[in-house]
C-alpha cells in the first residue's frame, strides 16, 4: 500500500507541475508540443524511408511467391448471334444459286 501511495503522490505532482507550467508560460508550452510533433513526424519519415531501403542495407533477399491463378471466367460469347449468321449465309447461298442460274433472286427482306 504504501507503494502506491508514493506512486499516487508521484503522478499528483507530475499533473500539479504541468497545470502549473502551462499557465505560467502558454507560448512556450505550444512551442515545446509544435516542436515534439516535428520531431515525431520527421524520425516517423525516416523510419519509412529506412523500412523501405532496409533489404539493401540488410542484404536480404525476399522470396515472394508465385501469383495466384487466374480465376476461370466463362467463355465470351459470340461476336455475332449465330440464328443471325446462319440467316445470312442461307441467304447469300440462295442469292448466289439464283445468279449463277441467271435468276434474278428473291428479295428476302430489307428495304423495297
Amino acid at each position: 500500500m504504501g507503494d502506491l501511495m508514493i506512486l499516487v503522490r508521484l503522478v499528483l505532482a507530475v499533473v500539479i507541475g504541468s497545470v502549473d507550467l502551462v499557465a505560467a508560460h502558454p507560448t512556450d508550452v505550444v512551442a515545446v508540443l509544435l516542436c515534439a510533433t516535428c520531431v515525431v513526424l520527421l524520425a516517423r519519415i525516416a523510419l519509412l524511408l529506412w523500412a523501405d531501403r532496409f533489404d539493401r542495407w540488410a542484404r536480404v533477399v525476399a522470396v515472394v511467391p508465385a501469383p495466384p491463378p487466374p480465376p476461370d471466367y466463362p467463355p465470351d460469347p459470340p461476336l455475332v448471334n449465330p440464328m443471325f449468321a446462319a440467316h445470312i449465309t442461307a441467304t447469300s447461298a440462295a442469292t448466289c444459286a439464283a445468279l449463277r442460274a441467271g435468276r434474278q433472286p428473291a428479295r428476302v427482306g430489307g428495304r423495297r
